[in-house]
């Protein structure tokens, strides 16, 4: 499985820093793939597998229905829901 591209979310975090895609990306390496646990289980969002919170992001929502990469393409960026996940720090 290549996760080159999905490395950086639709937000701009760089989920090769995270430890459940670290986690899930050394079990994928390893053969296992029991994907049951969402919380416990993530590609990165531009991926099918992803966690509870990645699956229910309305960043990533809005910019795959754009067709951006990320949400740094449009041009409406920093738009209010980007500066408030901004603000908050998550």
């Amino acid at each position: 499985m290549n996760l080159e591209g999905k490395r950086y979310a639709y937000c701009g975090l760089y989920c090769g820093a995270c430890p459940v895609f670290i986690q899930t990306a050394a079990a994928v390496a390893d053969g296992k793939s029991d994907f049951s646990n969402p919380e416990g289980f993530c590609l990165g969002c531009k991926s099918s597998v992803v966690s509870g919170w990645c699956a229910e992001c309305t960043l990533k929502s809005c910019a795959k229905a754009k067709g951006y990469d990320t949400c740094a393409d449009c041009a409406d960026y920093p738009c209010e829901p980007m500066k408030g996940f901004i603000e908050a720090g998550d």
